[in-house]
């Protein structure tokens, strides 16, 4: 059966805009501290069959890996909420997905313009609007995810996200979630030069040298390959064209007894005098920390390293090598950088 619109088809993203914008959004940008959008959006690249979480989609990888998969996201997310106050589980899944990793989440925004770029960043000259009415409730299944510090994704991308569940809620393309949603779904035609627009923004709100946040997932990864065992070679090959590779640094503010009080900065702030983040070399490293193929311990890159005084910045020597500290014959050469 087709997919119904609920709207003629428009014959660009800029006619679709003005539509939606005049019926139901108001205005451009309608997220802002302490303000409730009436609707959340979710533009798609692309005549897509179905809408379903990002863990449903996952391919290439075995049931034992997918299992893992969830593993591994489940562990972190745990990890953030008890290293990261006031962060919920929803919120922990979202900072995760932002980053890379499948949940039971499907992404929307409060923000209009975001939408329609994202739906135009693409090489499909169609593009799908989805506006769903918006309901705030704490057990959801919808939440708004850019209201903690440290999500900082979410906070460019004014995220929110429907919470599915498989045995309810499994497709918001589907009659049953449309109906129960009252989701209304649009599609246009992306010009040219209305995609050349929306891939030049989308670089910006995805930016991950000047994302504070943009190194912890590689850094948790690891933490979960140390604390128990390496992940089978299709699933890092999965985890590294998938998650974003960045350093995890931060400014030391100050030292307390065998702690230290840092605020996470992005690889933008690493000064002149250090190699530039190369991100070949970064994704050989991970792969050799983290796939069974390989013997290299990431712990090693440990050994002497000492937390800076307050002032410098921290680098986890795990998540940045320099030019010098290339893996060579299967072992880790160089020292962890000061």
């Amino acid at each position: 059966m087709e997919f119904q619109l609920d709207h003629a088809k428009f014959e660009s993203l800029c006619a679709a805009f003005d539509y939606a914008l005049r019926e139901h959004a108001g205005k451009e940008h309608p997220t802002y501290p302490g303000e409730e959008p009436a609707f959340i959006f979710r533009g798609e690249c692309g005549k897509f069959l179905t809408t379903t979480p990002s863990i449903a989609r996952v391919s290439g990888l075995s049931r034992a890996d997918v299992l893992r998969l969830a593993e591994i996201s489940d562990w972190v997310a745990a990890c953030l909420r008890e290293e990261r106050e006031d962060l919920t589980w929803p919120q922990a899944c979202a900072q995760l997905q932002h980053y890379g990793m499948p949940s039971r989440i499907v992404d929307f925004t409060g923000d209009l313009g975001q939408a329609f770029v994202f739906a135009g960043n693409g090489d499909s000259d169609v593009g799908r609007l989805a506006a769903l009415p918006y309901v705030p409730s704490e057990t959801g299944p919808m939440f708004k995810f850019f209201n903690h510090p440290w999500a900082e994704r979410a906070q460019r991308q004014g995220a929110f996200g429907v919470l599915m569940d498989p045995f309810e809620i499994n497709d918001l393309k589907a009659d049953s979630a449309r109906k129960r949603f009252n989701i209304r779904w649009y599609e246009f035609v992306i010009l040219p030069q209305e995609r050349q627009w929306c891939q030049q923004r989308a670089r910006s709100l995805l930016q991950e040298s000047n994302d504070a946040s943009g190194g912890f997932l590689r850094h948790y990864i690891t933490r979960y390959v140390e604390e128990f065992k390496k992940l089978s070679p299709p699933l890092t090959d999965w985890l590294l064209r998938h998650i974003v590779i960045a350093p995890y640094c931060a400014m030391v503010a100050s030292h307390e007894r065998n702690a230290a009080v840092v605020f996470f900065r992005g690889a933008e702030c690493l000064s002149a005098d250090n190699p530039p983040f190369d991100r070949e070399l970064e994704v050989e490293c991970s792969r050799r920390y983290w796939s069974e193929a390989h013997n290299d311990d990431s712990r090693q890159r440990l050994h002497g390293f000492v937390m800076p005084p307050p002032g410098q910045m921290f680098v986890d020597p795990r998540t940045y090598h320099s030019s010098g500290a290339c893996l060579k014959k299967g072992t880790l050469a160089g020292n962890a950088p000061n």
